[in-house]
């Protein structure tokens, strides 16, 4: 793990001193993602600020940079993507604080007052992945087999058609 990264912190305490933290973790750090995938070489780079809004909740204002690769869906192969993240988050203690959130904010619930870092940059990237990840259909190698398999299928309804016109 980054050595400079607190493994929880309380939000109250670092937005009314407005500290902003940035740094990378590597991405072996991060099991949910590793997971998720090909390799666990990489970092995840993060630049976070903490301030306390007009009805004092806690926000986090920042982005999350990172070059993961994953398995296209329709190739299989490897394939890089670029995931950066704008995050803006409001830092709730119970579900009864939503209803003073902003709505340009989302909500990350603290646990006893305190959160993991590690895990609010882990569930950002994550929130970042595509759900289906497919390489540009021009770059895809499977692009030409798919192009070839729809040039030769023929139409299931070609007999019924032919039935018809012998009908007639």
């Amino acid at each position: 793990m980054s050595s400079d990264l607190p493994i929880s912190i309380d939000p109250v305490k670092f937005a009314v001193s407005g500290e902003s933290i940035s740094g990378a973790i590597m991405l072996k750090d991060m099991q949910r993602l590793v997971d998720l995938v090909n390799t666990d070489n990489g970092s995840i780079n993060y630049e976070l600020t903490f301030s306390m809004n007009e009805k004092r909740i806690v926000t986090v204002i920042g982005n999350i940079k990172s070059e993961l690769t994953v398995t296209c869906q329709r190739c299989l192969d490897d394939m890089k993507i670029s995931v950066k993240n704008i995050v803006s988050i409001g830092i709730i203690n119970k579900e009864e604080e939503l209803e003073d959130l902003n709505e340009d904010l989302d909500p990350y619930q603290a646990e006893k007052g305190k959160i993991s870092l590690l895990k609010l940059i882990e569930d950002e990237i994550l929130l970042g992945l595509p759900l289906v990840p497919l390489h540009e259909v021009a770059d895809c190698p499977a692009t030409e087999s798919l192009q070839e398999y729809a040039a030769t299928k023929e139409n299931p309804f070609a007999v019924l058609k032919s039935l018809k016109q012998q009908k007639s």
